[in-house]
Parts: C-alpha cells; structure tokens; sequence
C-alpha cells in the first residue's frame, strides 16, 4: 500500500532550470541569451528523489560505485533511469509514483492557467475569473494540411480570440481566480563574458542568463507516492528535510515531506466543465505531456497548445563503475530529443474524447513520473 506524501521545494535564492538552449553541456548547443524554464523537470525530480533515499540510508557516494551495495540501492531506487521507450512497466524501488509539480502560494494551490481562458472581453474588461473561450456552431472554417480537397475537415474555432491578445499565461487557484504570473516569478538576469582557455575575452563571448525567482509566500510542492519496505520505512521521512541541489547554475532548494490524505489534483477536478452536449469535450493539461504527432492527429480535432522539448540524462547504476578517475561524467548518456504538449495546453475533440483520454491515460511509464497528468 503506497503512502501519500506532500513534497515542499523552497528555493534558497535564484534558480536556474535548464533547457535544450544552453552553453553547458554541447559544443553544438552554445546561445547567447538561455532563459530558465519556470518549473523542473520531472526527470530532474525523480533523480533528487532518488538521491535523497540514499542519502538517508547513507549509502550515496560521490563516487558512483555502488557495487558493493548494488541489491540494496537496486530495490530503494531501481537500477536504471527513466526511460521514455521503454514498453514494460519501470522500477525505482519504492517510489511508486511522482506527480507533477505544482505551486502553492499563502497555502493555496495554483496550477497553469489553461490557454483556452478569454483574457478580456469586448468591452477591455480583463476577466479575473477563468472564462474559457466558447463554441458555436457558425464559427467553423475548412483546413487541410495536405492541400488536398478529399483530406479537408471542418474545424471549430473560438469565435472571439484575438490574435492580438494572444494566450493567456499566469496561474489559477481552486476558486478559477487568476493569478498574474508576475505575482508568482520575478526575473534575475545577469550579464557576463566567457573566458577562453588562456583566459582571454573572444568577440562571441558575452552573454546574457535569465534565472527566476519564486515570490513571497511561493513555493514549489509536488506529491509523492512511498511503498515503504523493510529497507525503507515511515520513520525514515517523519521530519526530514535537507537542502538539495536542483537544477543548474547553483540553484539550491529546501526540502520538506509531510505525509497527507490528498491530492493537489483533488483541488482542480471540477475546473473542466465540458459536457457531451458540446460541440467539442475536453482535456486540460496539469503536466507537461506526451502524445505521439500521430495519435494528436488523429484523435484531436482542436488545440490550443504550446509544445516544449524533453531529452534528459540517463545512468545504469547496474554497469556503472569508475574506472578512471574523474571520467564518471562520461556515464551519463543525453536521451533523444521529444516534443511534449505544455501544461496549460487544452485538447478539444468532438467524437474521439474518449480515444484522445486513453492515449494520454494509458502512457503509465510516463504518467508515474509526473507527466500526463490531465482534468
């Protein structure tokens, strides 16, 4: 039986998450401007979880060789990383399942605003409510990515967006209040020169780095699952906490678990008001998600979406050994790159609702770890 745990990230200063543009980890890869990403990756957070269970049984080591302990690390965290490809069921111990990161501000829970909310109405009066754009049956226009007349389909459209406007961006609250994204992050931006090898200044080598920072009151939390063990039990989280490294450029946060009776998601399930009597039903992203291009095609009529790139760091701690000092970085394998739907995003479809809902429910492999999360 899995135990419920609320997990609290209070960062510590400025934070930076990282993304595809970077000047850290490619020599193919270098930008003058990389901007952090808002939230951490679930990837990221399944390996600070990971970590910290073996900082509390005291078996990390800074040497990533854990050999002599490989049966006891393999059944508190699994043996491999996450791994999108893979078709069987994955593995980390006693992590049953990590849901996706939220942000929790004066105690109440926020997640993205769904970019189907009218961000003004006719009159300019902005809407503090969350007040998804509407349907009608005389607002449809023909389209055809093939420029082929047999492959033409009638598409709905929100009748009073404004390109101009463009989607909304910021947070909701239990209640569909707004909360303006201003109110949660506040850009750090810092402006620096790279040095070559001899130390000296090169004419491409100044840059430009946008950190944020979470406003009073802010913090990160997310829920986890625990089936505890004989190796692993409740007693081994009743009032830990620690300072954890998360993210890049030094971004340090405070970590808390406190074990709870709900869900964040609980909060939310009534946010979508979607009915079979509508011309179209449905789905709000909560987490980052993945759908093949093929399945969205076919089984989305509409989207109002914004994607984001996924590739993350994979490790086998079965075949890891150092055999040379200093080259265990080498261990460390980048994934291909994937094209996720971002949280917020929101999916209408008119007769395959149920057909889209199963192709993001059933990805479990991804959905235990936070992503795929959807009301």
């Amino acid at each position: 039986m899995s135990n419920k745990y609320l997990v609290k990230l209070r960062p510590m200063g400025s934070f930076f998450f990282g993304s595809e543009k970077t000047f850290g980890l490619g020599e193919d890869n270098e930008h003058y401007i990389i901007q952090s990403e808002c939230f951490p990756q679930q990837t990221s957070i399944l390996g600070m979880i990971r970590k910290e269970i073996l900082i509390i049984k005291k078996l990390i080591r800074n040497d990533w060789n854990y050999s002599k302990a490989r049966d006891k690390v393999d059944k508190l965290i699994g043996s491999k990383s996450f791994d999108i490809n893979l078709k069987g069921k994955q593995n980390f111990g006693v992590i049953e399942k990590v849901h996706p990161v939220f942000i929790r501000k004066e105690n109440k829970y926020l997640i993205s605003i769904p970019k189907d909310h009218k961000i003004e109405e006719a009159d300019k009066e902005i809407n503090k409510k969350y007040t998804p754009y509407k349907f009608y049956e005389k607002s449809k226009c023909k389209i055809s990515f093939q420029n082929k007349k047999e492959d033409e389909k009638k598409v709905y459209i929100p009748y009073d967006y404004k390109c101009k406007i463009g989607l909304a961006s910021g947070f909701i609250d239990k209640d569909k209040n707004v909360i303006n994204f201003d109110d949660v992050f506040k850009e750090d931006k810092q402006i620096g020169i790279r040095l070559k090898k001899n130390k000296q200044t090169s004419e491409d080598g100044l840059y430009k780095i946008i950190r944020y920072r979470l406003k009073n009151n802010c913090e990160f939390v997310f829920n986890l699952d625990i089936n505890f063990d004989e190796y692993f039990k409740e007693v081994d989280l009743n009032g830990y906490n620690n300072i954890v490294s998360l993210g890049g450029e030094g971004s340090y946060f405070k970590i808390s678990f406190q074990k709870v009776d709900e869900y964040i998601i609980d909060n939310f399930k009534d946010i979508s008001s979607s009915h079979k009597k509508d011309i179209y039903r449905k789905i709000i992203l909560l987490s980052n998600t993945y759908i093949s291009k093929e399945q969205y095609d076919e089984y989305c009529d509409y989207g109002i979406i914004n994607g984001i790139t996924f590739r993350n760091l994979k490790t086998d701690y079965s075949e890891f050994e150092v055999k040379v000092k200093g080259k265990y970085y080498n261990k460390f394998k980048k994934t291909d790159k994937y094209m996720f739907l971002e949280k917020g995003s929101v999916l209408f479809s008119k007769f395959n609702y149920e057909k889209l809902e199963a192709k993001i429910k059933n990805n479990s492999n991804v959905r235990n770890i936070g992503y795929n999360e959807y009301i």
